[in-house]
């Protein structure tokens, strides 16, 4: 991506630097420390539904809640990045492999 040519108010530029400081965040102490604690919530929480060891349907649903939070985290974090690596791609001029 060269730098020089790009318009900082184009959607395409603004969507691939976010998506580089995702990356970075993700990369540093914090992100990393985030990252770590969300993967043991969740294996925590599916341990926890696996072994159906709650005392009424509300604390599973609870649990599932619970879950589907941490995982929706995951999942914005992660379409962050990707949306900028694709739009970092579409600007470096290299076909998008998903479309």
């Amino acid at each position: 991506m060269k730098a020089a040519n790009l318009n900082p108010d184009d959607p395409l530029v603004r969507t691939a630097v976010f998506g580089e400081q995702v990356q970075e965040f993700l990369r540093g102490d914090i992100g990393s420390y985030l990252i770590e604690r969300i993967e043991r919530k969740v294996q925590e929480i599916e341990h926890q539904l696996h072994t159906c060891d709650f005392a009424t349907v509300q604390d599973f649903k609870l649990h599932q809640a619970r879950l589907a939070m941490y995982e929706g985290l995951q999942a914005w974090l992660g379409d962050a990045v990707a949306e900028g690596i694709r739009a970092t791609q579409t600007l470096d001029g290299e076909e998008d492999i998903d479309g």
